[in-house]
């Protein structure tokens, strides 16, 4: 796996799961950020990928594929 993307995606998964705990624990109604809460659980970590491990591999001087 290339390490950018490998980095990126643990990095993101994290955050991801700090927003959704946050997200989670501020809701008021039943079901009401469901569809929400699963699109961000799939779509934050994807963007976290690219985005930080973009950017860590144009600081660190990684491969870019």
């Amino acid at each position: 796996m290339i390490p950018w993307l490998a980095g990126g995606y643990v990095v993101g998964a994290a955050l991801t799961f700090i927003f959704l705990m946050i997200l989670v624990e501020d809701r008021r109604a039943e079901n009401v950020y469901f569809w929400r809460i699963i699109a961000l659980t799939v779509l934050w970590p994807f963007l976290w990928v690219f985005l930080i491990g973009w950017l860590s591999a144009k600081i660190f001087g990684g491969e870019l594929p």
